[in-house]
């Protein structure tokens, strides 16, 4: 029989959000406002670092109800990628809080592929609604 235990979440170092990050085929970087923040992701998202990219954008949220996930500049995504995604979703719609997805051509065709289109998209960051005051 395993052990049963208890998992602890904690609020990430704040000194430590905004700092990029590289794992296998793929790069991080946050950009952090007081009202939003901008988790920008480049190469190819796989099972490989789909955990990363859950544990990168689970650190940064934390800090705003405003996320923005740019997805612009990878160039793969499998459907691990596209499980983080509906995790992300899940997440924000229990906080009652905003996230907003923009991708790329090959984000597109998995999450039309996958069925996936309904997640929250927006073209550019130039579309983004105003950020609420925090």
């Amino acid at each position: 029989m395993t052990d049963m235990g208890t998992l602890r979440c904690y609020r990430p170092d704040p000194s430590r959000l905004g700092q990029s990050e590289t794992w296998r085929h793929a790069s991080a970087s946050a950009t952090v406002t007081p009202n939003s923040i901008v988790v920008t992701i480049a190469g190819e998202l796989d099972a490989s670092n789909a955990h990363d990219l859950a544990r990168y954008v689970e650190q940064h949220s934390a800090a705003t109800d405003d996320l923005y996930v740019d997805l612009r500049d990878v160039t793969f995504c499998s459907t691990a990628g596209v499980a983080v995604l509906r995790r992300i979703e899940h997440q924000y719609a229990q906080r009652g809080s905003r996230w907003r997805l923009l991708s790329s051509p090959a984000v597109r065709k998995v999450l039309r592929v996958c069925g996936a289109q309904n997640l929250p998209q927006l073209e550019t960051l130039d579309s983004a609604p105003e950020p609420s005051l925090v």
